[in-house]
């Protein structure tokens, strides 16, 4: 419980507080008809002490639910409370329109939100970059426990964009924006897959379809980190994510300082 507090931070609470309040309020009604009526002091205290652990045993139950319903519909222990988006709106899903949100992003800022403050930013970014790579679908970011060594993962049956738990936690933003950035190039890389594949016999020889034939074999056939870290590490989709990822963290870290200078200045 104490590892996910930081994550369930308010259901937690939540959940224990209504069941403290719940056994208080039943401790003071059978004190008060048990007690002043007969006096039988070992008898109501051995009744109080048993219901309070029904209560908050009832609490514990509700956040366990709450936690595996996100699990049973998602891959991730806790989603985003910010809506992902679907359609490409350019204004409503620029830098500019966001850079409010965006600033959070800032080191100075970042280490003061809470996990879910943190996911919310975080998919916010993806809203950004679902409309920059033109994808016809919502990306949703989600946080899970992952492999110590992962920062996250692409789910492209579900849409979803894993972070790490631990990371989400722990990591720099920056950290956390290149892995974001990083993933949602992945799903661009399966649309361009798939549009390959859809493609005439007669057209896929043609430049413009080089990249995507290699990323419909290299997907088809991956390289998983774990079995061989050195063909994992140099697969184009790979490679070219991690330039994509790498780019737009330029560009997000420019735009946010430039914000930041701007308001400075004021």
């Amino acid at each position: 419980m104490l590892t996910y507090f930081d994550i369930r931070k308010s259901l937690i609470i939540k959940s224990l507080s209504i069941a403290a309040i719940v056994s208080l309020l039943y401790a003071f009604l059978v004190i008060f008809f048990r007690v002043v009526y007969t006096r039988q002091f070992n008898e109501v205290f051995s009744k109080i002490v048993s219901s309070t652990k029904k209560f908050i045993g009832l609490g514990l139950f509700v956040i366990i639910l709450m936690s595996g319903i996100n699990i049973a519909f998602s891959s991730g222990i806790m989603k985003s409370e910010v809506p992902p988006t679907k359609a490409q709106d350019i204004e409503k899903q620029s830098m500019a329109h966001n850079m409010k949100i965006l600033v959070k992003l800032h080191k100075n800022n970042w280490h003061s939100l809470t996990a879910q403050e943190r996911l919310d930013v975080l998919q916010v970014v993806a809203n950004i970059e679902q409309g920059k790579l033109g994808l016809p679908y919502e990306l949703n970011v989600t946080s899970a426990n992952l492999q110590d060594r992962l920062l996250g993962s692409y789910n492209d049956k579900s849409r979803e964009i894993i972070i790490n738990m631990n990371s989400l936690l722990y990591a720099e933003p920056y950290m956390l924006l290149d892995t974001l950035c990083h993933e949602a190039y992945h799903s661009y890389q399966y649309r361009m897959a798939d549009a390959f594949k859809a493609a005439d016999d007669s057209v896929k020889k043609l430049k413009m379809f080089q990249k995507a034939a290699i990323y419909a074999h290299e997907l088809e056939n991956y390289k998983n980190s774990e079995k061989n870290f050195c063909e994992y590490y140099h697969q184009d989709c790979e490679e070219d994510a991690r330039e994509y990822a790498e780019r737009a963290v330029f560009l997000y870290n420019a735009s946010i300082y430039g914000y930041l200078k701007h308001e400075e200045e004021k």
